[in-house]
């Protein structure tokens, strides 16, 4: 399970000595297996993971990890935690460097990344301090507890086939509105599950929590995917890489749809 944003960012230069840090929900309780953030282009630096309660209490710290950025392009970072059992809620995910390095934000209009100078890595957070714009383009991989059989979201989040079946069913004709639909994620490193975001503030706001179909306006494609929040993005609603696929080619980016819920 994930924790955190997979939205792309925009690099954004962090001086050594300083632990950048967001607030997200996990949704479950489960053991930390690692931090992901995005770095670069180029540069070596070392980094270290770190999560914090709501209150800024030290959760979890992972080792000094020495990492490498490739020199053309922005490079996923999977930085260790150790095994230790975090409760659903509200966490802060952080990262401490203590080289100078560009880590990706998520440019959100809202005051969200806290920076915070520290020699070493922090114990507590000052939750606190004035926040800069932005979030940290970061994700907590969890080995969450189990969920009960019949939850959506944990079915949407599988394997696409198995995704595919439980949120598959007649949609009802006259919900359909007109989007544009874009994808999230990377190509690189997509999320498997048949997931999407919507606009915050945009016209499909009130669909968040619903299994909808898409279908394209133009093409004879469609799939079926579950809404799970209200994000920043640019399109009326934004799928997962794995889903896109389903409905475009490799390289369209953003699709004319309809969008229809499923009862």
């Amino acid at each position: 399970m994930l924790c955190g944003t997979r939205l792309p960012g925009t690099p954004a230069p962090v001086d050594a000595g300083r632990t950048v840090a967001s607030q997200f929900t996990l949704d479950r309780a489960g053991t930390p297996v690692h931090l992901g953030v995005v770095a670069g282009p180029g540069g070596a630096a070392t980094l270290t993971a770190l999560v914090f309660d709501q209150d800024g209490g030290l959760l979890a710290a992972g080792p000094e990890t020495d990492v490498e950025v490739r020199a053309a392009a922005r490079t996923v970072l999977e930085l260790p935690l150790p095994a230790a059992a975090v409760e659903a809620g509200e966490l802060w995910l952080a990262v401490h460097t203590d080289t100078a390095i560009d880590l990706a934000v998520v440019s959100t209009g809202d005051d969200e990344l806290l920076v915070q100078v520290d020699a070493t890595p922090p114990e507590a957070l000052d939750v606190g301090e004035t926040p800069a714009a932005g979030r940290l383009q970061a994700f907590l991989l969890v080995d969450a507890e189990p969920a009960p059989p019949g939850d959506l979201a944990t079915q949407a989040r599988r394997g696409i086939q198995t995704a595919a079946a439980a949120l598959g069913g007649v949609p009802d004709a006259q919900s359909a509105r007109a989007a544009s639909c874009g994808w999230y994620g990377t190509q690189f490193d997509p999320d498997r599950g048949l997931l999407a975001f919507v606009r915050d503030g945009g016209p499909l706001t009130d669909l968040v929590g619903a299994r909808v179909l898409i279908s394209g306006q133009t093409i004879a494609a469609s799939v079926a995917v579950l809404v799970t929040a209200a994000e920043d993005i640019v399109e009326d609603i934004a799928v997962s890489r794995v889903a896109f696929l389903q409905l475009a080619g490799a390289f369209t980016e953003e699709l004319a749809v309809i969008v229809e819920v499923i009862p």
